[in-house]
This record gives structure tokens, sequence and C-alpha cells, in this order.
């Protein structure tokens, strides 16, 4: 559908399209008003496939099984699915507006790490609705449905406090058409089992693992792992101070096994010892949870939203940025402000740092950056020289959260990070987008500025790095192009 068929008869009947929402695993979010007969009316999230793949035939049947599959679990903490549409060759679905947050911007907002038995209430829901997920079948079939992408942002707590377990766009189930292919890593790589991040054969036992790492995270209010490190064996939750029952203690330690054959079988071993923990922590019900923030002047109702007339999914021209680009080549972006665009090539086959154009930029970065080929991505670097407390900080208020590095692959969300001396403030922060592969190439969205950037088939991985200029009114892009023989 092009933007100015947006208003089509077939579609404006049904649908109108009131504020975009994101990216969101495979496609991109609007919030809509769904009319029906007598009036009827409700909001509901509209999920399309990117522009760019929309004739790309796996991202197609990805999109079109997440609908199928999602619809059939039945159970109140798993975001629901209405509908599946294909409309002048645009396939969408049709979802559930879950009025709350995501637990990656809960956190935000709480600003420290959540008290164990709330958290505990927390996943005590997700894992409920995971546990409907692997139990799903299909005329007495089981389906060995699996998440694959348990994560922060993938849990939805709404403003009375029940939790949904949403985005299973890289599900993987028996009956599925479209199967992942071999070697292939499909999810957010900070939450991934071990065999998951090795590209090896996985069981509903990921899901286990990468619960429990959110349980651990939120106890924390950190992750527990540097997203470059291989996984290792962590600490019991008791031993890092966190009050958490000999029963928790135990089932997420085993959960947490980096071998899939000593953890539990079934996810509700964990969400019934953390369902117990609640309960006898006096959160038994959502409305405890909400009571609780609700406390703490925590909000759980969602983010402002921009408003848009028409929608933008498939904007064409001024807006996409085609690669290669020369280095410095600019794109007004209005209001006195600028976007210059460098493009950096580097072969899957190099073993050295190649250095990233942004830092020959004069007094734009503090120190220079670089990449390193790792495999299965990118390793994003800071070359101190003279001033060694230069680092990357995921929050650069935070000391704890100093970086050495940043591990991008495909899995990888948009990320920010602080980079800078912490004792030489202010720092820079560096914007960091992980393109979405198509049979054309890559595409990565530049939030916040409207441009996308598209690259080539060739290049197999696609990381922009954005770093504002404010005085000047300049945003600069480094576009790094992994081509040649990179096998994710």
């Amino acid at each position: 559908m092009q933007a100015d068929d947006a208003c089509t008869p077939v579609f404006a009947e049904k649908y109108r399209v009131v504020a975009r929402l994101g990216s969101g695993g495979m496609g991109t979010l609007f919030l809509a008003e769904q009319a029906g007969p007598e009036a009827f009316c409700r909001t509901v999230v509209l999920k399309f496939v990117h522009a760019e793949d929309s004739t790309d035939p796996e991202y197609r049947r990805m999109l079109s099984d997440e609908a199928q599959l999602t619809a059939r679990i039945d159970h109140p903490n798993v975001g629901k699915v209405f509908d599946v549409h294909e409309v002048d060759g645009q396939l969408f679905i049709v979802l559930e507006r879950v009025d709350g947050v995501n637990l990656a911007e809960l956190c935000r907002r709480l600003g420290g790490p959540v008290p164990p038995w709330i958290a505990a209430g927390l996943l005590a829901q997700a894992c409920a609705g995971l546990q409907a997920a692997h139990d799903l079948t299909i005329e007495g079939r089981p389906m060995n449905l699996i998440h694959r992408d348990v994560s922060r942002s993938n849990l939805m707590c709404d403003t009375g406090g029940r939790v949904r377990v949403i985005d299973f766009g890289i599900a993987r189930a028996d009956v599925r058409r479209s199967v992942t292919r071999r070697g292939e890593v499909r999810g957010n790589a900070a939450y991934m089992a071990p065999e998951q991040r090795a590209g090896g054969r996985i069981d509903r036992r990921a899901d286990l693992y990468s619960a429990a790492l959110v349980l651990y995270e939120l106890c924390l209010g950190v992750h527990p792992f540097d997203p470059v490190a291989a996984r290792a064996e962590l600490p019991r939750l008791s031993a890092q101070g966190v009050a958490v029952s000999e029963e928790v203690d135990e089932v997420v330690a085993a959960c947490l096994a980096l071998e899939p054959g000593d953890r539990p079988a079934r996810i509700d071993a964990l969400g019934e010892a953390l369902r117990r923990f609640a309960a006898d922590s006096g959160v038994a019900e959502p409305r405890d949870i909400a009571g609780f923030f609700r406390a703490q002047r925590v909000s759980l109702a969602p983010g402002p939203v921009t408003p848009i007339v028409t929608p933008t999914w498939d904007r064409r021209g001024e807006d996409v940025i085609r690669l290669p680009a020369n280095d410095g080549m600019e794109v007004a972006l209005g209001e006195g402000r600028r976007l210059r665009v460098y493009t950096t090539h580097v072969d899957a086959r190099a073993t050295g740092a190649v250095e990233l154009a942004l830092s020959r930029v004069p007094e734009l970065l503090p120190a220079p950056l670089s990449v390193v080929c790792t495999g299965d991505g990118l390793s994003l670097r800071c070359e101190r020289g003279a001033d060694e407390r230069v680092a990357l900080y995921l929050d650069g208020d935070r000391p704890e959260t100093r970086q050495e590095r940043l591990l991008v692959t495909r899995g990888l969300e948009q990320q920010s990070l602080d980079f800078g001396n912490r004792r030489r403030p202010p720092l820079q922060r560096l914007c960091c987008t992980v393109g979405r592969q198509s049979a054309g190439g890559a595409v990565a969205v530049l939030t916040g500025l409207a441009r996308r950037v598209v690259a080539g088939p060739e290049v197999r991985l696609l990381l922009v790095v954005a770093v504002e200029e404010p005085r000047a009114g300049v945003v600069h892009a480094e576009c790094v192009c992994v081509t040649s023989n990179l096998e994710m």
C-alpha cells in the first residue's frame, strides 16, 4: 500500500490510523481506530511488514505465521491477535492495544532495581502466558511453540498491573511454513540462552533461561552480562543480596543453567515459585502490582505518541537515503538542521579494527571509535588513547553501566550509549540502529529524523551510529556496511 492509497475504501471502512508507534520486530506499528457495525469502535495496533520487505516471501510468511499462531493462544497473559489482512499487497495484522508500558520502560521510570516480590509478580504472569504458548496444540498435535525473544521489551504491563507477552514474530513451531535457516540466530542477543546464541538447536527451555534472566535483571537493576561476553554461571540472587525465598533462589538458578538439560522441563516451575513468593509478599494479583507502582508515583500508562493524519509506512522519495553515500553527503532536516551521512564498508572476513569516519570529524567525539568483526556480528569499541577513563555507558549517570564494547547483531534493539569521561562531562550521546534484512538488502530507520537508510543486497549487516552536534545543527550518521561471508 502506498501512502497515497492509505484511504482506499477497503481500508478506510475498517481502520483509521491515529499515530505511529515505531518499529516492533519485523513490522512497523501504528495506533488505529477500528470501526464496525452499530457504531462499534475500538483502539487497536496495526503491524505492517516493512515496505522494503513486502515483496520478500519469507518475511510475509513469518508475519502471517505470527498472526495465526498467536491467535490460537487464548490466555490473559498473551497479547491478543484479532485479525490478519492484505490490502494492495501489504500484509498487516491487527493486535490488541495494551494500555501500558513494556518492562524496559517501566524500569526506566522506576529508576532502579524492581523489588524482588514485584519482579516475581510480573514474571509469574509472563511465565503463565509462555506456558500457554508452550502447551499450544492444534487438533491434539503439539505445536512446540517457542517465543525465542523473551526480553523486557516484549513483556507489557498494563495500567491494571496485568502482564502480556507480545511479539511472537520470531517464534518457532513445527508447523510453521517459515523455517529458520540452519545456523541463523534470531532474537535479542542480550537475553538469549547459550545454545541460542551459538546458533544451535533450541527448545522451550531457551524461554526459561530468558525469563529467568529478565527476572535477574529486574532485581539487580542492571543486566548481569557484558553484551559481547559468552554466557557464564551467575551467582544466585541471594548471593547478590536480593531477598527472595529459598524456592525462588533455587528455581531461578536452575533456569539459568548453561546446559539446557539442567533446567526445568516446564516454565511453570519458575512461574509457580514466583507466584507463591509474590503472594506471600502481598502481591498475589495484578491490582496489587498496580497499587505498588501507584504508591511509588510511577505511571503504568503509555507514553505520548506522535499523531499522524496520513499513514507513512511506505513513504518514498526524500526520506530515503540509498547507500553508498559519499562521505559528507548532506540532507536537509528542516528548521535549519542537517543530516550528514558517511559510509564505511567492512569485509566480514577482516580481523582487524576499522576506524569509523565519525572519528575523523574534528571535535565531534571524545575518542576514536572502531568496529571489529566478531564472527556473528560487530563489536563497537572506543580507542582511549591518552584518556584511559573514556568509555561507553548504557547510562552516563550510573558508573556501573560502563561498557568496554557493544556487541552488534541483527537481534540488537535500538541502543543509545553515553560516550566519554564521566569526570569531564558532558558525555556524547551515540544512537546505534541495526538495519532490518530483506531480500533487497538492509534498511535502518533513523528514529526522530524521519529518514531511512537503504543498503543493497550485498550488505549482510547494517549499523548506523548517529551523533548530534547541537551547536552546528548537524546530525552525523555513519553507516557501517558489513559485506562478504558474514553468517548470522
